[in-house]
C-alpha cells in the first residue's frame, strides 16, 4: 500500500457503518496498533508528516491483520472514548475461512467466516420474523434490509465474542501489542475460533 492508500484506508473505514458498529478506528487506536503517538499518527494521516517505506509496510500488515480479524479490539462503552490497550487482542485466523450464504443462520458461525458471494467477512446480526440471521455487510447493507423484513440487530459482534471468550482484563504490556505477536495459553483455544454463540 502506499501513503495516500493508508490515509485513504483510515479515513473510509473510519466513517463507515460497519466499523463503527464492530471495530471503531480513531487516531489513538491506530497509534496503539502502530506503536505510534496519536499526535504523530494524526500528522501523518493528515498529510504533515511522512513516514518511510518500511514504517509504511509495517503499517499495512497491521491493516491487514484487522481486515483478517487477527487484531480485534473491543466496543468501548462510552461513544467518545477510544478502545484501550487491554481491549486488544491478537487472533489466529484460519488458513481457509469457512464460506457462508450472505444470509445465514449457521449456530457455528465465526467472525473469520467469509461470504460465498463476495468473500468478504464484515457480517452484521439481523432480526427476521424474530430469528437471529447474519448479513453480509457488503453484500446488503443496512438500507436493503427492509426488502427481507430485515430489522438491524445493535450489537457488535466482535464485542460479544471477546466478552464471551477472551480475558479482557489480562494485562499485557507495550511490547507486546505493537508488535503484534501476543499470545495468550488462558485464550489460546477459543481465540483460535472466533465463534460466535448464538442466543
Amino acid at each position: 500500500m502506499t501513503l495516500a492508500e493508508i490515509r485513504a484506508w483510515y479515513y473510509k473505514n473510519r466513517n463507515d457503518h460497519w466499523y463503527n458498529s464492530q471495530l471503531p478506528l480513531d487516531e489513538r487506536l491506530m497509534g496503539m496498533l502502530w506503536g505510534k503517538a496519536r499526535m504523530v499518527v494524526k500528522r501523518f494521516l493528515i498529510g504533515e508528516q511522512s513516514i518511510s517505506p518500511q514504517i509504511a509496510q509495517g503499517y499495512e500488515e497491521v491493516i491487514r491483520q484487522v481486515e483478517n480479524r487477527e487484531i480485534i479490539w473491543k466496543k468501548a462503552n462510552n461513544a467518545h472514548k477510544s478502545a484501550d490497550k487491554n481491549s486488544l487482542m491478537y487472533l489466529k485466523a484460519p488458513a481457509v475461512p469457512i464460506k457462508r450464504n450472505k444470509i445465514h443462520s449457521d449456530k457455528n458461525f465465526t467472525i473469520f467466516d467469509r461470504c460465498a458471494s463476495c468473500k468478504g467477512n464484515q457480517w452484521l446480526p439481523v432480526e427476521v420474523d424474530g430469528k437471529r440471521l447474519y448479513v453480509c455487510y457488503s453484500c446488503l447493507p443496512p438500507s436493503q434490509y427492509r426488502s427481507f423484513g430485515g430489522v438491524a440487530i445493535n450489537e457488535s459482534l466482535i464485542t460479544r465474542y471477546m466478552e464471551e471468550h477472551l480475558c479482557l482484563n489480562q494485562k499485557f504490556s507495550e511490547k507486546d501489542i505493537t508488535s503484534g505477536i501476543l499470545t495468550s495459553a488462558s485464550t489460546a483455544t477459543s481465540a483460535r475460533t472466533g465463534m460466535i454463540n448464538p442466543k
